[in-house]
């Protein structure tokens, strides 16, 4: 009887050792690359979205007092009068009879309206402000005497705005130089900062 012939199955060959270390190596490689990838990714949006924040509260802070700022002195019977308290971080001043206050308490400008019982934060978190006085005759100055109020032309108003959280990998060493000669910095700690500044024309406060 005829033997039927069987095809003989090829030996199942498995990895050896080295290979299996090789694929680790190679797959370990490529998570970190990927992985490396994924966190400067994350620390650049967070990075452009500090800045952005910033940016925003910054620049509707600045836009609503410079608008409230040039009203003061307006329907007041002595508008050179209309600012009641000027130092380097408060401002308190009269537009059409209703009083305004800017006051910086440390950590964000609140503002007042008409004598009210609650404090508006403009911008928050703040780091430092400035109010720094243009008089009549061409001095400048940060503390106005009760007499100097009353030559007040201009206000330049100076913002360093920080951001709401510490910054993976930022380090803060930059000094900022105010209009009215104040130096800010450096902080040395992760948050980011920006500093903006404008200049007020009181154009109801021309003695």
């Amino acid at each position: 009887m005829k033997e039927r012939f069987r095809p003989r199955r090829p030996a199942q060959a498995g990895f050896t050792l080295v290979e299996i270390l090789i694929c680790t190596v190679v797959t370990g490689l490529v998570a970190t690359a990927i992985h490396t990838a994924y966190l400067g990714g994350m620390r650049a949006y967070e990075s452009q979205n500090n800045s952005v924040r910033m940016e925003t509260y910054l620049r509707c802070a600045l836009d609503l007092m410079s608008r409230e700022l040039k009203m003061a002195g307006f329907q007041e019977a002595n508008p050179n009068a209309a600012i009641t308290l000027a130092t380097s971080s408060r401002l308190q001043f009269l537009a059409a009879g209703v009083p305004i206050i800017y006051n910086f308490n440390g950590v964000a400008v609140n503002r007042n309206f008409n004598g009210s019982s609650w404090w508006y934060p403009l911008a928050n978190p703040m780091e430092r402000t400035e109010f720094f006085y243009h008089l009549a005759d061409g001095s400048q100055t940060l503390t106005p005497t009760a007499a100097q109020q009353q030559q007040i032309t201009a206000v330049q108003i100076t913002l360093l705005g920080r951001s709401e959280r510490p910054e993976t990998g930022f380090h803060s060493s930059a000094e900022y130089l105010t209009p009215g000669g104040q130096r800010w910095g450096p902080y040395g700690d992760s948050y980011r900062r920006l500093f903006r500044s404008t200049t007020v024309a009181c154009r109801n406060l021309q003695p």
